[in-house]
């Protein structure tokens, strides 16, 4: 195991000697990293690893493992299984599990089904095939009182916002309200078609996708927006939201270069600062 695995299981973002060895150790892989971060927890030593930080996506965006970590008297082992959880699902903030949309969980996510799709692509370590019912009761459990404080319902008690990552380059499923078709962008950078079923009319959201006949296309249809999928059956795919243009993503605007040293070190990554402690001119 890597810093960088090591990261993904902790869940948070700075380094990994900051993270409380008491709480989290125990949700984490024993490796030699882990006695590393065991032997500086203990000793207060804290050591600035250099790797990518991971992040926040969307406003109003949270990291799950914080999240979980705030529930009152919350224990070593309860976020064991939910830590668990979060690892198999390949998941690590918020917007990980909700819908484009940005208003609901996705409700197959609650059950243990990954995501079809996420903005980022980390490279996960291996996780277990499965997770017994256990694992998602506590999973339903932490969900409903973190984020909708109803185990009733999939809504978000705070929405979340527009995007500040660009998620286009990962993102795989867009919708086309004009024509009624779901794309896919595979592997060769096309645009995989997939038609309804039925030509018959169904409820909204109850319209199963299939893969069309029709070759793939270089370009989506100027309509296409993002959308979130679910496969509810193999080889069949459900609708679920489609983006609100409201929360687009806006590129920020690219700042001035330093006019001074000072001014390059403040603006330098958390994880970098380390290398200068103070500066003299």
């Amino acid at each position: 195991m890597f810093t960088d695995d090591l990261r993904l299981e902790l869940g948070v973002p700075g380094p990994i000697t900051q993270q409380s060895f008491q709480l989290l150790g125990k949700s984490t892989t024993d490796t030699w990293i882990h006695s590393w971060w065991k032997f500086g927890s203990r000793f207060g030593i804290m050591v600035n690893d250099t790797g990518p930080d991971l992040k926040k996506a969307r406003a109003n965006d949270v990291f799950l493992r914080e999240a979980f970590a705030a529930i009152p008297n919350i224990s070593a082992d309860d976020l064991y299984l939910l830590n668990t959880c979060r690892m198999f699902l390949r998941v690590v903030t918020l917007s990980d599990i909700t819908t484009v949309k940005g208003d609901r969980i996705e409700a197959s996510i609650l059950e243990g089904t990954p995501p079809l799709q996420t903005w980022h692509d980390y490279d996960w370590p291996r996780q277990q095939p499965s997770l017994s019912v256990t694992f998602w009761n506590a999973w339903k459990r932490a969900i409903a009182k973190v984020f909708v404080n109803a185990t009733e319902t999939t809504k978000l008690t705070n929405p979340l916002g527009e995007w500040i990552v660009d998620p286009a380059e990962n993102w795989q499923w867009y919708f086309s309200e004009r024509i009624n078709r779901l794309y896919r962008k595979t592997e060769a950078a096309t645009w995989q078609i997939y038609q309804p079923r039925s030509l018959r009319t169904t409820r909204s959201g109850n319209t199963e996708y299939i893969i069309s006949d029709d070759p793939t296309e270089d370009t989506l249809p100027e309509d296409c927006i993002m959308a979130s999928v679910v496969e509810p059956r193999r080889g069949a795919f459900r609708l679920t939201a489609s983006a609100s243009p409201q929360h687009n993503f806006i590129a920020p605007v690219e700042s001035q270069p330093p006019t001074s040293l000072n001014e390059a070190a403040s603006r330098l990554e958390h994880n970098k600062k380390w290398s200068i402690q103070k500066l003299r001119l």
